[in-house]
């Protein structure tokens, strides 16, 4: 075989599986989730999060936390995760979104959680070029109360957020 056989064939295998690489993740957002709780758990503790789905389905979330009761002076905690649900569970979460109007809430309203929890949840949602939606919900701290579609979002995101296996709040599901 001449060398410019073996490169000729080279050439057609990188370029075959260059074909058949992973495609490149999004950088368009769908959603970007912001939440500053006090939560419950075995202590009273503090959760600072914030995760983006990406209009792939791609999820990356950020989680840094703190207990107060037992662990005066401690350093926060923390960790960061990546994942993607799968197409199915993906849609379930754009239909959740398209359902109940998520372009069109205006927050500043307040849901009870699933767990013993309190604090703010910032919803951005990205729409199609320019358009976007931001609203800040109230974690049971006794406010007016949303409308269901609120809850509904708020669970949506939460699900398929632990679905792709990220750092979340786990205060779903919210009423």
């Amino acid at each position: 075989m001449t060398a410019k056989c073996f490169f000729a064939m080279f050439v057609v295998a990188v370029g075959a599986s260059a074909a058949e690489a992973a495609p490149v993740p999004s950088t368009v957002p769908l959603l970007r989730v912001h939440a500053a709780l006090r939560v419950q758990t075995s202590e009273l503790g503090f959760e600072d999060l914030d995760y983006f789905v990406f209009d792939d389905g791609a999820v990356t979330g950020f989680l840094a936390f703190i207990g107060e009761v037992t662990c005066s002076g401690c350093p926060w905690g923390g960790g960061v995760g990546h994942g993607s649900g799968t197409a199915q569970q993906f849609q379930a979460l754009r239909l959740a979104l398209g359902t109940n109007t998520v372009g069109f809430q205006t927050g500043d309203c307040e849901v009870e959680a699933g767990r013993v929890g309190f604090g703010t949840i910032e919803i951005t949602w990205y729409g199609r070029n320019t358009r976007r939606n931001a609203f800040l919900v109230h974690v049971d701290t006794g406010g007016t109360r949303c409308a269901p579609q609120v809850a509904n979002i708020l669970t949506a995101i939460e699900t398929y957020v632990l679905q792709a296996g990220v750092p979340n709040s786990n205060l779903a599901p919210f009423r």
